[in-house]
């Protein structure tokens, strides 16, 4: 089928497909007026390597969409969105005198709904930021999403908190001042104050980065655990002479994966041991005064090796990680000693002393 390439919508109607088509996505990108439902004939969505899939014409292919107008807002929001998710905006200029958009990201792990939270956080920069230096985010954009979507599905225990939600607060303004790996959010904002009144308006600051997980090896048989070692850059920055830490294995959660998982897949990439089962300790918040990282710290039950001294992490992350096998007396030694000084190790092994007899017994 005859086509051609151009980096501007070239016909009165866009054919919106794949995640595109989708009504809340439409949503999110102004899409105004009225849709049609669509069958593109002799067009098909073909995987490429890397991320995308693409517009791949085909005697005999047919796509389903919509057809939407192509007025200069909703182009200039596809072609925004477009760059800032794929690094293109590449539209195909069909025989039919449809414009279509060239390609898009495969669809994510974690379905539709954080494919459209992530498509949010993107038009929210929109006009005001570069599309494509956001495109070089956008997996962490994705594990954000994942991360809220995650959050929103929380129960919400009120034993002994107040009879307050999320809803009675209300933000004025939002800002993002630093944007790249992890971003930096800050609102003016007011909630009620416990006295009945309403806060004036303050400004409040939050580091944000996706939910993560721990897990400590532990072998009941032989009453040995591990412990990873590696560079931190918090630690250097706040001027400790020895920026090296002592932790349990950890990582964020992927978009499309459960805690468990995540845990599971760290402790593999990490040490090299796989877990043959494992057990939640806690889920909780380390720092919510300033961060919004959700931690979730498992246990995970293996068969650990006689020696110390292997070096995990992924290449691609330039992670640098040295495993040490030590005995239960030794681990909990750390923490006299003060050489164990990060949270969610100090949690872990206060955990295992508590269940360290049960663990042992059904070994």
């Amino acid at each position: 089928m005859d086509s051609k390439t151009l980096d501007v919508a070239p016909a009165p109607m866009i054919f919106l497909w794949g995640m595109l088509a989708h009504p809340d996505m439409r949503a999110v990108l102004g899409v105004e007026g009225t849709t049609e439902a669509h069958t593109l004939q002799g067009w098909s969505a073909q995987v490429q390597g890397g991320p995308h899939i693409r517009l791949e014409p085909g005697t005999t292919a047919t796509l389903e969409g919509q057809l939407v107008p192509a007025d200069g807002r909703l182009s200039s929001k596809l072609a925004f969105f477009l760059a800032a998710s794929t690094g293109s905006v590449t539209m195909t200029e069909l025989a039919s005198g449809i414009a279509a958009p060239a390609g898009l990201r495969k669809p994510s792990p974690g379905g539709d709904a954080v494919e459209i939270e992530a498509a949010r956080e993107v038009m929210r920069l929109y006009p005001n930021s570069e599309p494509h230096a956001i495109s070089r985010r956008y997996e962490m954009m994705l594990l954000r999403a994942s991360t809220r979507l995650r959050a929103a599905a929380m129960p919400a225990p009120r034993a002994l908190r107040a009879p307050k939600s999320r809803a009675d607060v209300t933000s004025l303004e939002a800002r993002q001042p630093y944007a790249n790996y992890f971003t930096v959010e800050e609102h003016d904002l007011q909630f009620p104050r416990f006295d009945g009144a309403r806060s004036a308006p303050v400004t409040r600051a939050a580091f944000v980065g996706g939910d993560a997980v721990t897990i400590l090896p532990y072998d009941p048989k032989r009453d040995r655990v591990l412990i990873i070692e590696q560079f931190r850059f918090a630690p250097y920055i706040r001027n400790d002479p020895n920026p090296w830490v002592l932790e349990p294995p950890a990582g964020r959660i992927d978009a499309g994966e459960t805690p468990s998982q995540a845990a599971a897949r760290e402790m593999a990439e990490e040490t090299g041991i796989r877990a043959r089962s494992i057990e939640q300790i806690a889920a909780y918040y380390p720092s919510p005064g300033a961060w919004t990282e959700y931690l979730y710290s498992f246990i995970g039950l293996c068969d650990l090796p006689d020696a110390s001294g292997h070096i995990g992490g992924l290449d691609g992350e330039d992670e640098d990680i040295l495993s040490h096998v030590i005995s239960y007396e030794d681990a909990m030694g750390l923490m006299a000693s003060g050489e164990c000084d990060a949270g969610p190790l100090w949690l872990s092994l206060m955990w295992l002393g508590a269940h360290r007899d049960r663990l042992r017994a059904t070994a």
